[in-house]
């Protein structure tokens, strides 16, 4: 606002002193500036929330809205009062289930690291095994020792094994262990305690790969080589497990025992653990029968004549025949456990398929653990399998 002085002409106005005027002309400005200012304010500036607010990182807990309305996918939030420590409550974060790597980068996926006086132990610290260190250190040792001893060779050098505290990435969610034999290392979910039975055996399964490939030999085949990783891994837990005789006899009886010559698949205990046992039952009657000598020449070589005298399909039929004849020692319905065996597999597989950790499929998972321990000791559930599977969908 601009103010002009002019001189009036007319002979009728009286003149106005100098200091009058000024004096009034300063007087009105004020007033109009003071009048500019009190219309021309405006409401307390709002803070800069005009922008879009994305969760899930808030650095506060949203109020819950007065009317139920569907949240969109980008929040705009406009705070009057930034939030005080007394009124506001960070949300607690769910901390994402972390899959384990599987033979790729193994220094970053397993920083840490514990060493035995024959290996070195590796993992995550932030996915850390279920059995303690000082546990598992030890427990490596001991199947080493038992492997020596049993099959009368020592395994010179050193070796590692990295042990994961979650199930591998996809598409490796069923296996619990795999040997990188040539490379003198092998990995393991340990997911369980030292309690676990199943635990332990997984753990010696995938040292007998190692010890034997660096021991025999290179394998000649698949089935050998499953085959005395299920022997060797089930004999150094003992009786705590179903044996190997009671459930090759009960499949026998069945008329469902896998035949070993006839090339099966081996894609993890879960997929097809009938697979695994039929070939470990058909190792330890080697073994048993002709001596863990003659089967070291064997392993490497697949010679079933030249260091047996005989054709694999020849052995292959003694042994069937010998498995159908032997008595069950444990009180063991043999319909029960097939049936028991191929629902358990089918609901682990299917929860598996969508697995991703959240907190409904990791207790569907232990009651399925819980289950499985159960049929591999000899202990048919008595809950209704189907059931449990239903859960999974």
């Amino acid at each position: 606002m601009s103010y002009a002085l002019t001189a009036d002409p007319s002979p009728h106005h009286e003149s106005w002193p100098v200091g009058v005027v000024l004096l009034a002309m300063w007087l009105l400005a004020g007033c109009a500036r003071e009048v500019d200012a009190l219309t021309a304010r405006p409401e307390s500036p709002l803070p800069p929330t005009a922008q879009a607010f994305r969760f899930p990182t808030p650095t506060f807990t949203p109020p819950i809205a007065a009317t139920p309305q569907a949240a969109p996918a980008t929040l705009s939030v406009t705070l009057m009062v930034a939030p005080t420590p007394e009124t506001t409550t960070p949300d607690p974060q769910t901390t994402p289930y972390r899959f384990a790597v599987l033979n790729s980068d193994l220094a970053v996926a397993y920083p840490a690291s514990v060493p035995g006086d024959r290996f070195t132990v590796h993992y995550d610290p932030e996915s850390p095994p279920a059995m303690a260190l000082d546990e598992l250190v030890p427990l490596v040792s001991q199947i080493l020792t038992h492997h020596e001893q049993m099959l009368g060779v020592t395994l010179d050098g050193q070796f590692d094994v990295y042990v994961a505290g979650t199930l591998f990435a996809a598409p490796d969610q069923a296996l619990r262990g795999h040997s990188f034999s040539r490379l003198r290392y092998f990995q393991i979910v340990v997911d369980n305690s030292s309690a676990s039975a199943v635990q332990r055996y997984i753990v010696a399964h995938e040292l007998t790969h190692l010890f034997a490939w660096n021991t025999f030999g290179v394998p000649s085949s698949v089935m050998l080589s499953e085959g005395l990783a299920v022997y060797a891994g089930l004999d150094s837990v003992g009786d705590e497990l179903l044996s190997l005789h009671d459930f090759c006899a009960a499949y026998a009886q069945q008329g469902a025992l896998p035949h070993v010559s006839e090339g099966l698949a081996y894609q993890g205990h879960i997929r097809n653990l009938e697979h695994y046992y039929a070939a470990g039952c058909f190792v330890q009657f080697l073994i048993e029968r002709y001596g863990a000598e003659a089967f070291s020449r064997l392993y490497p070589t697949g010679d079933f004549v030249g260091v047996y005298g005989q054709t694999l399909a020849n052995l292959e039929a003694e042994w069937l025949a010998e498995t159908a004849a032997r008595p069950i020692l444990t009180q063991l319905a043999p319909t029960e456990l097939l049936v028991a065996v191929t629902k358990t597999k089918a609901a682990y597989l299917d929860l598996l398929a969508k697995f991703e950790g959240r907190p409904e499929q990791m207790a569907a998972y232990r009651r399925l653990d819980a289950l499985w321990s159960a049929v591999l000791s000899g202990k048919i559930p008595a809950n209704n399998l189907d059931e449990e599977g239903a859960e999974h969908e």
